[in-house]
């Protein structure tokens, strides 16, 4: 009899096996499928200056922010001298690291001069453009320091700014100044006659023919500095 049960309760559970699910985990679920997406794009961050692009604007905004003071302080003595020779000095702040031994690297700071060309104006309406020519000069100085691959030099900031003016007086009509002993020789073809009108161009070409006169009749010319006597 219990044999007979045990078959029939062993013939039960494979049927049962099949229709119902197990006791143990449930089956898993196949993930549902979905649309292929774009990957999002990510907004390009704009590209930051390099350093150096930093200092060179830098620079240049320290000199723009001050060339209209430079240039007032030019007008006022170019109104008071009549003429003026003019030289911007930049003292600028400098840096380099020298190698010492193979881990060592010290930093060396130095305030160095910068100086622009020195610039003569008799008109009002040249000073910006002089200011201008001075300050960039002093910028290529400054940027052939930082290119020379043996000075290792470094811009870091503007310390002073100095303006080195003085009278300036060109020579204009009836001006003359006697030469020095060693080329006051007409042989030596320096020819300066002293004159008291404008008229000076007139008094050269007069020693000058007076001049071929005398070479032509092989003598020698004289007094060719003094226009009185050609």
């Amino acid at each position: 009899m219990s044999g007979l049960l045990g078959s029939i309760t062993s013939t039960l559970g494979r049927l049962f096996e099949n229709l119902l699910p197990s006791w143990g985990d449930p089956a898993p679920v196949p993930p549902e499928k979905t649309e292929p997406s774009e990957p999002p794009e990510l907004e390009a961050e704009p590209e930051a200056e390099s350093e150096g692009q930093n200092l060179s604007i830098s620079r240049i905004a320290m000199f723009e922010d001050i060339a209209d003071q430079i240039s007032d302080v030019y007008r006022r003595e170019l109104v008071r001298l009549e003429g003026i020779k003019t030289k911007i000095v930049l003292i600028a702040h400098m840096y380099r690291f020298v190698p010492v031994g193979r881990f060592h690297n010290p930093r060396i700071d130095q305030d160095i001069a910068f100086p622009s060309e020195i610039l003569d104006t008799i008109r009002q309406d040249r000073i910006d453009q002089t200011v201008s020519r001075q300050y960039h000069e002093i910028l290529d100085k400054i940027d052939e320091m930082e290119r020379n691959q043996h000075s290792g030099w470094t811009y870091e900031y503007g310390i002073k700014i100095f303006l080195e003016i003085s009278a300036y007086q060109p020579f204009r009509g009836r001006s003359h100044f006697a030469l020095p002993k060693i080329w006051a020789k007409p042989q030596l073809g320096i020819i300066n006659p002293q004159n008291t009108d404008e008229r000076c161009f007139e008094a050269c070409l007069k020693a000058y023919l007076a001049s071929e006169e005398a070479r032509r009749q092989g003598t020698r010319a004289r007094n060719l500095h003094d226009v009185g006597r050609l």
